[in-house]
């Protein structure tokens, strides 16, 4: 999507049984976003009952949901709430997604998003980073900038494990709801963390590696030509870290 012409912001989640890792997260970044980018606040109550309503029914027990805040002229869809000039919402409902079985292969692409710390609607150039790299035979993209130092992934956010702990790269990013649940979940359990630079040319200094966001976690296997030697318990623990990680209900 064009960012002038469609401006706005989303979220998106997996909900079971009318449940929802981090819903207060999610909802305070739709709220965070909707001040920044149109000076509105939204009604969360009345958007958590909208979004109660249309997860119900047994079909929809276990799905994913995109919650979109546009502007007019990118909100004007069937089932948009009209607030006069304060931007709209959709709510949209997906089938259920799970994190893929396979330790990803990715492919290092030089790109960085305009207004990272936003999930703003212009993703183009994220996708086409991502088709770009399945084209050459990855899974998907790795989002670097020119000097070669870890950002994101296309919709994902990325973490290294090592003899240091988890790290978890610093440059312009968006900070997945995923990820913040995770790392108070590795804190809680006393695992080292920290944050800082991780350049391309450096990955050796890394066990494994991991992809996270709403649909859960996935090994990676590689980045470009390197790949990851892997530590099965460490690796483990983020899973079980991962898994303690509580649901909201809706």
């Amino acid at each position: 999507m064009d960012a002038p012409a469609h401006p706005g912001h989303f979220t998106s989640f997996q909900v079971r049984e009318g449940t929802v890792r981090g819903l207060d997260l999610h909802l305070a970044r739709l709220e965070g976003a909707t001040r920044s980018m149109f000076g509105y606040s939204l009604d969360l109550a009345g958007l958590r009952s909208r979004i109660r309503e249309a997860i119900a029914g047994d079909a929809a027990q276990a799905c994913t949901v995109r919650v979109v805040v546009a502007g007019a002229q990118g909100a004007r869809v069937q089932g948009a709430a009209d607030a006069g000039d304060a931007p709209m919402t959709r709510i949209e409902i997906e089938g259920p997604r799970e994190p893929g079985g396979h330790a990803l292969r990715l492919q290092s692409r030089c790109l960085q998003r305009v207004d990272p710390h936003l999930k703003h609607l212009a993703i183009a150039p994220q996708l086409d980073a991502r088709r770009e790299a399945q084209a050459e035979g990855f899974d998907d993209a790795l989002l670097v900038d020119r000097g070669g130092l870890v950002a994101e992934g296309s919709f994902w956010n990325i973490g290294f494990g090592g003899r240091a702990g988890i790290t978890w790269p610093v440059a312009p990013a968006l900070r997945g709801v995923s990820e913040r649940l995770l790392q108070a979940r590795l804190a809680a359990r006393g695992v080292v963390q920290q944050a800082m630079p991780v350049r391309l040319d450096a990955l050796g200094a890394f066990d494994f590696a991991f992809a996270t966001n709403s649909r859960g976690l996935q090994d990676i296997g590689s980045i470009d030509g390197h790949a990851f030697r892997g530590d099965p318990g460490s690796a483990a623990g983020v899973r079980a870290a991962f898994a303690t990680i509580a649901w909201q209900v809706v």
